[in-house]
């Protein structure tokens, strides 16, 4: 039998046994426990919601404001290309570098190099180019330039992912942002 403290775990003074495949929790002294943050203060502060402006470089759409959080701006020099509901599955680790992230997939059968590029202040202003290149059948390329720019706080009420169209109407479907070119084949 073992003893193990899990005072780490739970916030208190607590002791976990362990035997014969049965695990018991004992002796669990509830006054060291000292309540933080709520849930939703804590949840707040990881996202950091942030209203961003998304363009396609040289498309004919606005830039669109789209409401963000950390993981979503990562997501933007992160590719992850699909076609249609099909994903393109990672056959390699990344790579990643300063201003660069680049990987290999595959898809239907074919292999794929995809790269993004970025250049500006992945905090306020930047551009982005994303590739995806065929190396099964070369010169079938896909390509497109964003321009991100943060704008400050997101609406109040708007939540992450939550945009405008091209209308000006308010949405809350990433659908809104424009492709501005077609997806690979």
């Amino acid at each position: 039998m073992t003893l193990t403290p899990l005072s780490p775990l739970v916030g208190g003074t607590c002791a976990l046994l362990v035997g014969a495949g049965l695990m018991a929790l004992t002796a669990c002294d509830s006054s060291a426990f000292k309540p933080g943050p709520s849930w939703a203060e804590r949840k707040a502060a990881a996202e950091r919601r942030e209203l961003w402006s998304v363009e396609v470089v040289g498309g004919r759409a606005q830039p669109l404001p789209i409401c963000t959080d950390v993981a979503m701006r990562i997501g933007f020099v992160r590719p992850s290309p699909s076609i249609g509901t099909k994903p393109c599955i990672r056959n390699a680790k990344p790579v990643e570098r300063t201003d660069n992230y680049a990987f290999r997939c595959e898809l239907d059968g074919q292999e794929w190099a995809v790269v993004s590029y970025w250049s500006g202040d992945r905090n306020q202003d930047f551009t982005d180019t994303i590739s995806v290149s065929s190396l099964d059948a070369p010169g079938t390329a896909y390509s497109q330039t964003r321009h991100y720019r943060r704008l400050g706080a997101c609406p109040s009420g708007w939540s992450i992912g939550e945009s405008r169209d091209q209308q000006g109407r308010h949405t809350t479907s990433l659908e809104a942002i424009p492709a501005g070119a077609s997806a690979p084949p």
